[in-house]
């Protein structure tokens, strides 16, 4: 852990002395451990407020994260009523079948003349699913060998109804509500697991509220020293961090998890085995995906960071290509959640395009830096040209441009000592004469009396 923080404070420290900001080199190590402290207390005190804020709102998060698991269950239904359309007598869909399901189970409290009036409110073909329902329950709870003998044995049984009972009965289509198959029905096993769980939504929904304040303050601590226009300057890049984020989260929401959860679904009922999916264990899962993939989408972020800060250019990252996508394959397996090759495909799949957009970007970057600097070598040569040009005017006696007389007429007034032209200085050896010139004598005055001390002996010649 320590060798981690050095390292950390190291890159803190060059980073700082780059952008010319605070002296961070000669910072301690326990001042590097203050600032990081700091950091840690702002990121855990927003991320309580925001999560007490979610956890007004945990029903709706609760619905928000089971919609995927919803949308599972009625796609594997309509597979299997699929399956068995060409024998069905009236076409339904999964929501028709449950709706029926849930009738057949209300009508087994109720008395004859009840029934009649629950069935007069349905319309014709929820009538005839109500019954189909019915008999298939009934046909199930009986041995496989004693079935046809009941069907056969109910004289107002049309042939419509019976085509439809055994069309159901010979596939895994469920006719019971609250079955062990129904994933919408995921228990818990713990007295407490249903307010961790309401916990849990809030601070996910937190970490996704807040992930613009925990970037900033994340930047701020390795970017030190960060002026104010800078600082005004992070703010839209903040912004286009948050929208990657939430672009990776809905995109997996969307997208990635329901066919997630539909290929495992899939695979345990070849197999026999019934998905018996506990709520917690499916609340965790969906949430660490979809905060995967929105991390997994800052890779834009990270990777113009560094552009920045020069530790990458575009040379560099379009000679490393191949290396780049064989550590995005190799972080994507590692992070993915679930060991199946789509769900690594679906991860480094975007992940190889948003580094393909970081070269192109660079590539950009460069271009305009290229440019400015060549603008700005036109200039100096223009005004390198211009200044000689100046200069033999001033010689000349043209009048001299008024920031140059006021430089002049300031410098006469300080005095330079002596009054003398600055312009008129001549440069000998590389050194200019700033020695005072020799006063005339004032014909005016009289020149001072013969000194009557006499003056000292020459020294004798050796």
């Amino acid at each position: 852990m320590q060798w981690l923080f050095q390292k950390l404070f190291r890159f803190r420290e060059s980073v700082g002395e780059q952008r010319g900001g605070r002296n961070a080199a000669e910072m301690p190590f326990l001042d590097h451990l203050e600032d990081f402290r700091k950091m840690i207390l702002r990121i855990v005190i927003t991320l309580l407020v925001t999560t007490l804020l979610c956890f007004a709102f945990k029903n709706q998060l609760m619905a928000v994260m089971r919609a995927p698991i919803n949308q599972v269950w009625e796609l594997t239904q309509n597979k299997k009523i699929a399956e068995i359309q060409k024998e069905l007598a009236r076409e339904f869909d999964a929501a028709q079948w449950t709706a029926a399901r849930e009738s057949a189970r209300a009508l087994e409290a109720l008395s004859d003349e009840a029934r009649a009036a629950y069935l007069a409110q349905l319309d014709e073909t929820g009538r005839f699913l109500v019954a189909t329902v019915v008999l298939a329950r009934a046909v199930e709870s009986l041995p496989p060998e004693k079935r046809q003998a009941f069907l056969d044995g109910i004289p107002e049984l049309d042939s419509q109804t019976r085509q439809q009972v055994e069309a159901i009965v010979r596939t895994t289509l469920p006719v019971e509500t609250g079955g062990r198959e129904d994933l919408r029905m995921m228990g818990a096993f713990n007295p407490t697991e249903a307010f961790m769980l309401s916990l849990k939504l809030a601070f996910f929904a937190a970490i996704v509220l807040a992930f613009p304040l925990v970037l900033y303050f994340i930047m701020e601590f390795i970017l030190p020293g960060l002026h104010l226009h800078e600082r005004k300057a992070l703010w839209p890049a903040l912004a286009i961090g948050l929208g990657l984020f939430l672009t990776g989260a809905l995109f997996a929401y969307f997208i990635v998890l329901p066919r997630v959860l539909e290929f495992f679904h899939g695979w345990g009922e070849d197999m026999g085995i019934a998905n018996e999916w506990r709520i917690g264990y499916y609340i965790t899962f969906a949430t660490q995906f979809t905060l995967i993939f929105g991390l997994a989408f800052e890779l834009p972020v990270v990777v113009m960071t560094f552009v920045k800060l020069g530790l990458l250019g575009y040379e560099t990252m379009k000679n490393t290509r191949s290396y780049a996508v064989l550590i995005i394959f190799v972080v994507a397996a590692i992070i993915t959640p679930t060991p199946d090759a789509l769900t690594l495909l679906l991860l480094a799949g975007p992940m190889y395009f948003l580094y393909e957009l970081c070269i192109w970007l660079t590539w950009n970057l460069q271009r305009k830096d290229l440019a400015r600097a060549a603008e700005q070598k036109q200039a100096w040569a223009e005004r390198e040209i211009r200044t000689p040009q100046i200069a033999a005017a001033s010689h000349l006696g043209q009048p001299k441009a008024s920031h140059e007389s006021k430089e002049e007429d300031q410098a006469e007034e300080e005095g330079y000592g002596y009054g003398y032209d600055v312009d008129d200085e001549e440069e000998d050896d590389g050194q200019v004469d700033l020695s005072p010139p020799e006063l005339e004598p004032d014909p005016k005055k009289e020149p001072p009396a013969d000194d009557p001390t006499p003056p000292d002996p020459a020294p004798p010649k050796s």
